[in-house]
């Protein structure tokens, strides 16, 4: 079966909460970058699911930064866009036999 994607909102909103054969797997945030302006923001929406759906571990996507922030005894892993998509893709292609590769010639 595959992950079905929601949102979160509560006292705070996370971007993406997964659900994995009836249970919450993964909270999930994405911005373009975390900085000053939406640190804030962006810890607390996932903070708020992560204590809700009682996980230990979340994820913030941003285009070019990765770090590992740990939090309230949460660990928060700071990723990059690209291999965060990639792992996504291999990990659906292995589960799903009948996926087609499209290529496109220049």
């Amino acid at each position: 079966r595959y992950k079905d994607i929601y949102y979160h909102r509560r006292d705070n909103e996370c971007d993406f909460i997964t659900l994995e054969k009836g249970a919450i797997t993964q909270a999930i945030q994405v911005c373009m970058e975390l900085n000053a302006d939406n640190q804030s923001r962006e810890f607390d929406g996932l903070i708020d699911a992560l204590k809700f759906y009682k996980l230990t571990e979340g994820y913030i996507i941003t285009l070019n930064q990765e770090d590992v922030f740990q939090i309230e005894n949460l660990k928060i892993n700071q990723l990059l866009t690209f291999p965060f998509l990639f792992c996504i893709f291999e990990g659906s292609k292995k589960k799903k036999s009948n996926m087609k590769r499209t290529e496109y010639k220049t």
